[in-house]
Order: C-alpha cells, then structure tokens, then sequence
C-alpha cells in the first residue's frame, strides 16, 4: 500500500513540450538563421553574376557568347557531380565545418575570376566553382534537421529558401551599380570589381561560419543548461537526432522514398528558373547594349 501511495503520489516524468518555446526559438533564429541565409544569397549572387559581367567581359576578353554559354553549364556539370560526395563529407566533418570550408573555397573561386585574361581560365574557375558551392546546400540543410525539430523546421526552412529569391533581385541590383560605378576605379575594369566586391561577403560569412556556429546544440554556449534539454528531447522525439545508419545505407534508403525525388525535382525546377532568369536579363543587356552601338554608329 505504501508503494502504491508513493507511486500516486510521485510526480509524472517531465514530458516535451510539443513545440519549440518562444524563447529557445528566438534564440535559434537570431544565432542560425543569419549565416544560413547569408550564405545561401551569396551563393545565389556568385553563381549568377557571370551573366551580369558579360557584357563588358566579351569586349575586354574578346570572348564569344557561346564561351560564356559553355561557362555557364560547365558549372552545373560540376555542381551536379559533387552533390553527393559533399553529403559523404557532411556526415564524417560535420556541418559547420563543411559549409565554412565551402563558403571560403567557393568565396577565393569568385574573387580570382577577376583575374581571368582567357577563355581557358574562365572556364576552369566557373568548373572550379561548381564543387565548393554544390556542399553548401546539403550542410545547410543539415544544419537546420540538427538543431529544429519537425514542428519548427519548415518554417526554418521557408526563411532559409526565401533567400534564393532575394539574391537573385539583390544580384541584379548589385551587380548593375557595381559595373557602372567601379568601371576604371584602380584601373580595374567594372566586371573585375563586380567579382571583388561580391566574394567578400561570401569569405566573411564563411569566417564567421567557422568561428560563430557550434557543431551541435549541446556546444551552444549561449543556450542555457535548460534549453539544451528541451531541444535535446525534441529533436529526439521527433527522429531529429543524427541517424544510426552508415551513410551508404541512409543514401540507398533516401534514393528508395518517392519524397527524395520529388523534393530533387522541385530544386531542380528552381534553380532553372533561376538560371533562366539570369540568362534573359544578360540578354537584355546586350541587346541593348548592341541597340546603343548601333544609334552611335547611325549618327557617326
């Protein structure tokens, strides 16, 4: 009887709360949130200012359209290639680690386009480019099951993808104040700064990447003692935490669920709308850039 009194009279075990609370999401938001999506419209803007710079490119390189065209899909061709190798990497180096060495990589790739003087040189560094930037999405994405759990991550998520769509109105903007006001600064043409200025943000992020964001939300040195455990008991409640099966298996179990395909395909629509757009804004350009030559030769 007693045993049973006790029992009764015990408090029930804490149980997890079935969302994040406000606080704890805050926090995650304010600490994430701005690299990941940083990262994410850098990588938007490096891998599509090409299209921008042309322009003034094909006059100083003297390079053809069809030379840009190859760039351009040499790119992808490594960018498509590299996908699953950086998720083998993801899993043994870790997130942090994966997508600070991405951002730095992708970051000096960007910068030393500035310093091309042929075709060979052009293609081998948008080539080169292709590898860092193809771990950035999958560490990202990563990055994001290990510290939200299911009820908190699509909205997580949404943000993060959101800035997809500002690096390519960003990029446009950006890109076109850059090749107007730099061009002759330092006697550097407006394309060279144009690859300048937009890979410095990339290495910064990438820098505070490596010295901001921790490997697991048990190193967060600014989640108190109590947070930890109600995210630890989240994301284990909802199959969050780091799976159990050796990464051959996982892939084999991914490539299996019809979701993995859908979800590739809709990333796949994305980024060719993307590239579409780009491709029709530099276009544009050089139409009317070509309009232009035309009227002064008219007038001559």
């Amino acid at each position: 009887m007693a045993g049973s009194a006790e029992l009764l009279l015990s408090p029930p075990p804490e149980e997890a709360p079935l969302s994040l609370p406000a606080e704890l999401r805050r926090r995650l938001d304010c600490r994430l949130l701005p690299l990941l999506s940083g990262g994410y419209l850098m990588s938007v803007i490096d891998r599509s200012n090409l299209a921008y710079a042309e322009l003034q490119m094909r006059d100083d390189l003297s390079l053809s359209q069809s030379s840009f065209g190859l760039a351009a899909g040499v790119f992808f061709l490594s960018y498509c290639a590299a996908q699953v190798p950086t998720c083998a990497l993801v899993s043994k180096l870790g997130a942090r680690r994966v997508l600070a060495a991405t951002m730095l990589a992708w970051g000096l790739c960007s910068a030393a386009t500035a310093l091309v003087r042929t075709r060979g040189q052009l293609l081998l560094l948008r080539f080169l480019l292709g590898f860092p930037e193809a771990g950035f999405y999958p560490a990202a994405i990563l990055t994001l099951s290990l510290w939200y759990p299911d009820t908190s991550r699509s909205r997580a998520s949404t943000l993060f993808t959101l800035c997809a769509t500002l690096g390519t109105s960003i990029g446009a903007s950006s890109s076109g104040a850059l090749l107007q006001s730099l061009d002759g600064a330092l006697g550097l043409a407006g394309w060279r700064w144009l690859f300048l200025v937009q890979a410095a943000p990339t290495l910064l992020i990438g820098l505070l990447v490596l010295g901001l964001l921790p490997d697991s939300p048990a190193e967060a040195r600014w989640l108190t003692g109590e947070q930890k455990k109600t995210l630890a008991a989240l994301l284990a409640s909802d199959g969050s935490a780091a799976a159990s099966l050796p990464l051959c298996a996982a892939l084999r179990a991914a490539l299996r669920r019809p979701h993995t395909w859908l979800f590739g395909a809709q990333h796949f629509v994305a980024a060719q709308a993307t590239g579409a757009v780009d491709a029709s804004a530099s276009a544009a350009r050089c139409n009317r850039g070509s309009a232009r030559v035309r009227a002064r030769v008219g007038e001559g």
